[in-house]
């Protein structure tokens, strides 16, 4: 299930570049992909990384466990990267 989840980060970050760096414009619902898989990878792979299920030494299990708990900040500065992103080269702000 990681690896499927990690496949959908890597077409979301084509999905992005192609949205604000190609065609120039932000697509709905390509932000709506984005909205849902980005905290989804941050979840899944922070679960299974903190819980054993891909193999870690005990350290580093305890790093993810602590880190668990940071899913919510990790997925906003996502999000305020993306949107610096948009600002920087569409200029966002200025059309709404």
């Amino acid at each position: 299930f990681n690896l499927g989840v990690v496949g959908a980060m890597v077409l979301l970050f084509w999905l992005i570049g192609q949205s604000i760096l190609v065609i120039g414009t932000l697509c709905i619902w390509c932000m709506v992909t984005w909205a849902v898989t980005i905290p989804t990878f941050w979840v899944v792979t922070l679960y299974n990384l903190k819980n054993g299920n891909i193999p870690m030494p005990s350290g580093a299990r305890r790093f993810f466990e602590a880190a668990y708990g940071w899913v919510p900040l990790l997925t906003f500065v996502c999000y305020v990267i993306i949107a610096m992103m948009a600002q920087l080269r569409l200029d966002v702000i200025h059309h709404l």
